[in-house]
């Protein structure tokens, strides 16, 4: 139930614009316009509203109130459904539901409701990544397009129902924009059609793997939106005292999808989630990633040009050891310097996972990073 001072905050916090999209959706059309308002009628109501768009005018609540109030009317639903549907008229929404029946509704232990949050936040940097190249590991730094992304998706205030994480992701960035939104998919709707399709996938071939216990061909679920990253996000939520966790994606009225059933998964289904991550990490390949760590082994036959490097490093957080095979002289005389002054390198290749040994091929841009650097 919605308190008398979140109301007024929301009904203060809807921006006019977002009425203008709402009613243009709903076939109402702007008949008149006034100094600081707007009337807009229907075709087949009788009923009218007067739109305000000054929203330092005194009344602006009631007004608003007003308007809100013609539509429950008219649509037959409650006054907080219109409401959050002129909130979410120009956002998709991700919601997921935390499950324990051992838990109080609304409310989740501490420990599992950070891994929760966390996790939200990995599932949608996951998919985001994949949006751009499906891959089966995710790594290294992430394409602006990506980051301006995180940076406009936001979350929404905890629901009930178990424990309930709502994320908004914009759709439409201003009124002006709306006709190139029918042109093209804006990035943020491919990233949930691209969450929802994944998570789907990842049921399934989970289901399958808990039933067989084999790993079925994995190419179609990686071009899918399935990685390691989002494998890891969901067993994680699952192993923090979940019974199980439901997901589900729903679209903004301005280009409105079908929604499909939520997805549910089961913490039966963690380990095999987990194995379909570990045997995409296993076989991942990171293309031009960026390493930057502390010389800790050097090999090389004096009869070889060749020689062999190890490097301790940090990879997704992660204490590590890399090697470097087939390093030329060149190369090798600074990895030498930097292992014998303790100084830190820097440099590029493509990071290999194979039976949990970390590799790196295609060597290059190799750097020893002075103290000031």
């Amino acid at each position: 139930m919605m308190d008398q001072t979140t109301l007024k905050e929301i009904l203060v916090a809807i921006k006019p614009e977002q009425i203008q999209r709402y009613l243009k959706i709903k076939g109402w059309t702007r008949s008149q316009t006034f100094d600081r308002g707007e009337l807009w009628t229907h075709a087949q109501r009788d009923e009218e509203i007067l739109l305000p768009l000054d929203q330092t005018v005194a009344d602006y609540i009631l007004r608003m109130a007003e308007v809100v109030e013609v539509l429950r009317k008219i649509e037959h639903r409650s006054f907080v459904e219109v409401l959050e549907s002129l909130q979410d008229v120009s956002v998709d929404s991700y919601r997921i539901r935390w499950v324990n029946d051992d838990i109080q509704t609304g409310r989740i232990p501490l420990t599992a409701g950070v891994q929760l949050f966390e996790s939200v936040k990995s599932m949608l940097i996951a998919v985001a990544l994949s949006a751009v190249s499906p891959r089966r590991y995710h790594s290294g730094s992430r394409p602006e397009i990506v980051e301006d992304y995180l940076r406009k998706i936001q979350l929404a205030i905890p629901e009930h129902g178990s424990y309930v994480v709502s994320v908004k992701s914009p759709v439409v960035p201003s009124p002006e924009k709306m006709d190139f939104f029918y042109k093209t998919e804006a990035f943020g709707r491919r990233v949930l059609i691209m969450l929802d399709q994944a998570l789907t996938q990842l049921k399934n071939v989970s289901e399958e793997v808990f039933k067989s216990e084999t790993l079925p061909q994995l190419d179609e679920s990686i071009s899918k939106g399935i990685s390691f990253n989002l494998c890891k996000a969901i067993a994680d939520v699952l192993d923090e005292g979940a019974q199980y966790i439901e997901a589900q994606v729903s679209w903004s009225p301005i280009s409105p999808r079908n929604s499909g059933q939520p997805v549910v998964f089961e913490r039966k289904l963690a380990p095999a989630i987990r194995k379909i991550g570990e045997f995409l990490l296993d076989h991942a390949i990171v293309e031009d990633f960026n390493l930057i760590g502390l010389v800790t082994k050097l090999s090389r036959d004096p009869k070889d040009e060749m020689g062999r490097v190890s490097i301790w490093a940090f990879v997704d957080n992660h204490p590590v050891t890399v090697t470097v095979d087939h390093v030329c002289a060149e190369n090798y005389s600074l990895f030498t310097k930097a292992h014998d002054d303790r100084l830190l390198v820097q440099c590029v290749g493509d990071l290999v996972l194979e039976k949990k040994h970390y590799t790196l091929k295609r060597l290059r841009d190799v750097v020893v990073l002075e103290p000031s650097q």
